[in-house]
């Protein structure tokens, strides 16, 4: 069973793979809270397969180019990765930004049913932080 968890920090990240409560982890770190939120178009192109995106507007952007590659999830696709997986968690935190990047990941994936089905929410009151002994709050 592979289990994907997707957060927005990538410190909390690296303290769910360290722990090893996922098979695969990603964060989505990309900054909504300043400027206009992006188009239709550009959040289509933000979790579509890797193609002509410019470095910082693709979703794994923000996952070490190594975990990526270890996992063979460099240049998927959000909904190409989700369909291989057995579970999907979204793990956002609380600061706004987190909270927009949840909005955003849950428009991308209500349209695909696939995705909704296996799409489970857990949401962090506080920022999760990596020690040598595993996760702390």
């Amino acid at each position: 069973m592979t289990r994907l968890i997707v957060t927005t920090d990538s410190s909390t990240a690296g303290g769910i793979q360290r722990a090893g409560v996922a098979d695969l982890v990603i964060a989505i770190e990309h900054r909504l809270v300043w400027g206009p939120l992006p188009s239709d178009a550009e959040l289509e192109a933000f979790f579509a397969p890797r193609t002509t995106q410019p470095h910082g507007l693709h979703w794994l952007d923000d996952t070490p180019s190594w975990r990526l590659e270890e996992s063979g999830m460099t240049g998927r696709g959000l909904i190409e990765l989700m369909a291989e997986c057995e579970s999907v968690e979204l793990w956002p935190g609380p600061e706004p930004n987190a909270q927009l990047i949840l909005l955003w990941l849950l428009d991308r994936c209500g349209g695909e049913r696939a995705a909704v089905s296996k799409l489970a929410i857990r949401h962090l009151d506080i920022a999760l932080v990596s020690t040598r002994s595993g996760l702390r709050s």
